[in-house]
């Protein structure tokens, strides 16, 4: 019998339901707003650095979301009167994230049913397992940080290099021709001279020679092309960086 084959993903997410839902029936059940599990990390998190200006690209890395999800999720808490957002005096399209009143009792209520469920959590889990458990959890998120890091620098070449799509492609095409016409023309030469001039074949010299005049023509012309596409290409990009850079 084969054993079955241990996934970490579901695990995790397995993991991750089971402590959303137990926190929704104690949020329930001591009476307040409807807090999703995020909403709580962050409230602690702001609560925790409460003597710091936090602003919303801190959230985003420190739990690693995207611009748009802390969006949501700050907004969501506006509206339930837990955290503000206040204009900087240095910079006034800065705005950090601040808790309310309403939100640092909240946290506080909070606070108490996530000390009660990390308990829970860790009953009959030994220090060994808890520190093998954090080590592998941040390993596993490192990966995923690193992975996510690498597909995001390929969707950004792939973005950047879209308006160069044409010399991107063509450049090295123009480039292959080239080296297969100019290896092509010595054995077109040899031949002229094997079949056609030691066999006295003037057929075959005509037409392996017509073939031998075009390849001579396209290597020239292949050449001259990629080194077109590629300089346009290059000159395109390099005033493109010189506008980012001034």
């Amino acid at each position: 019998m084969c054993e079955e084959h241990f996934h970490i993903g579901p695990q995790v997410h397995k993991m991750d339901r089971s402590i959303s839902k137990l926190l929704e029936a104690r949020v329930k059940a001591e009476g307040l707003d409807e807090v999703t599990l995020m909403h709580g990390w962050i409230l602690r998190y702001l609560y925790e650095h409460q003597d710091a200006e936090i602003y919303q690209k801190d959230i985003e890395k420190y739990f690693g979301i995207c611009r748009s999800g802390v969006t949501n999720i700050i907004q969501a808490l506006e509206k339930k009167g837990l955290v503000c957002r206040a204009s900087v005096a240095s910079d006034a399209r800065l705005k950090k994230v601040m808790l309310t009143e309403a939100g640092r009792e909240s946290h506080e209520k909070l606070g108490e049913i996530f000390k009660r469920m990390d308990a829970e959590l860790e009953e009959g889990i030994t220090e060994e397992e808890l520190q093998a458990f954090l080590r592998v959890t941040h390993k596993g998120s490192s990966q995923s940080k690193k992975n996510e890091r690498r597909e995001f620098m390929i969707r950004t070449l792939l973005k950047e290099v879209k308006e160069y799509k044409t010399a991107s492609i063509a450049t090295p095409i123009f480039m292959i021709l080239e080296v297969l016409f100019e290896t092509l023309i010595p054995f077109l030469m040899a031949s002229i001279i094997d079949k056609g001039v030691n066999t006295g074949d003037i057929h075959h010299i005509y037409k392996v020679g017509g073939i031998m005049i075009v390849a001579a023509f396209f290597r020239p012309a292949c050449r001259n092309g990629g080194r077109t596409l590629w300089s346009k290409g290059f000159y395109r990009f390099r005033k493109e960086f010189e506008k980012c850079n001034v």
